[in-house]
């Protein structure tokens, strides 16, 4: 309310705050951005990724990632995942002069950065953790503190562990500039342009740029629901035990259930998995005829028409039978998993999942 008072919709103060109060969280330098789409595009065009350039993603990652590559001109390569759903770089993979790998952390688990780091050479890391929030912790990692990497990108999308209308941000380990690549290039943003004495407004454009700059309207609710992350991911791991409590004895293997178990997961999402002879469609149209939402996280990249094509024009490159991607997008399911969640509820959806599996 008082953002939508002051009259000053857009970037302004409270972008501002947002951004520092991520910064010190993670210890980097931060960058608010419209989505973490946008914002891994902006960031695309700040390194100066173009043709030449290769980006490698796990074949199980969300899609509009790695179309920002192609948006680009860069190749995008696709590579397979191990049984929790992280990326593995294959042996007949090699690194390019002009690379950039994207692991993705999914779900809110954490995949191993140094592993993969030592993989893959002098390649730019850029970590996908549009499932995780900014300084989350998990053993020694925190999220958005580039220890091991050179970037990452979150998403606050409603749905996320810490939600605002829309919204993303980039944290950096180098001295890399973002102003002027998620605002059309320009040398300053419209608070700084009308904050100056006399004169017209004026600006420069100094680089290419997108429209990826977040509102001081959702910053302000991006704020208030990031001082709340520890009291939503507290709701988010209760009703994540509900889930493994009553899935245990049974063929339904909750994905990453080690680390939950274990307090190392952000509880994003909560993804099972059906034995390879279940009919997991079949799982989803129960829940549904009881009015119970699922979701795909996610189906395999290299499956799908848009890349599909692509690949066999030779424009995509693949790395690796990408059997594993296969198995798991056919036989995983994502059930409801929000802070409001009650017991009773999760009982629910796993008496239908459990008497259907009998």
């Amino acid at each position: 309310l008082q953002v939508l008072r002051s009259r000053w919709l857009s970037s302004g103060k409270h972008v501002e705050a947002f951004e520092q109060a991520i910064e010190a969280l993670v210890g980097r330098r931060a960058y608010a951005t419209s989505s973490a789409t946008m914002g891994f595009q902006a960031l695309l065009l700040a390194i100066g990724v173009g043709p030449g350039w290769k980006v490698c993603f796990p074949t199980v990652t969300f899609s509009g990632v790695p179309m920002q590559a192609f948006i680009m001109g860069a190749t995008v390569q696709f590579v397979d995942i191990d049984e929790n759903g992280f990326m593995e770089i294959p042996p007949d993979w090699n690194s390019a002069a002009k690379q950039i790998v994207v692991p993705t952390h999914l779900a809110g688990a954490v995949t191993s950065i140094p592993t993969i780091q030592a993989q893959i050479d002098a390649s730019l890391l850029i970590e996908d953790c549009a499932h995780l929030y900014p300084g989350f912790r998990s053993n020694s990692y925190v999220a958005g503190a580039c220890t091991n990497s050179d970037y990452s990108i979150f998403s606050f999308y409603p749905t996320k562990c810490v939600a605002s209308a829309e919204g993303g941000a980039v944290t950096v380990a180098h001295d890399l500039s973002m102003m002027s690549a998620r605002l059309h290039g320009f040398d300053r943003d419209s608070a700084s342009r009308h904050a100056t004495n006399g004169g017209p407004n004026a600006y420069d454009v100094v680089s290419l740029g997108t429209k990826a700059n977040m509102s001081d309207v959702v910053a302000a609710i991006a704020q208030v629901q990031l001082k709340r992350r520890e009291e939503l991911h507290k709701r988010r791991s209760l009703a994540a035990s509900w889930y493994i409590e009553r899935l245990a004895s049974s063929s339904i293997q909750v994905l990453h259930s080690d680390q939950r178990i274990a307090g190392q997961h952000a509880e994003h999402l909560m993804i099972v998995r059906f034995p390879s002879h279940s009919d997991r469609n079949a799982h989803a149209t129960r829940l549904r005829d009881e009015r119970i939402g699922t979701s795909l996280h996610f189906q395999s990249l290299h499956t799908l028409s848009f890349w599909r094509d692509h690949i066999e024009a030779g424009k995509v490159e693949v790395f690796g039978n990408l059997q594993n991607a296969e198995s798991y997008a056919q036989c995983s399911l994502s059930l409801p998993l929000f802070p409001d969640i009650s017991k009773s509820q999760v009982d629910r959806i796993c008496d239908i999942l459990l008497k259907s599996t009998k």
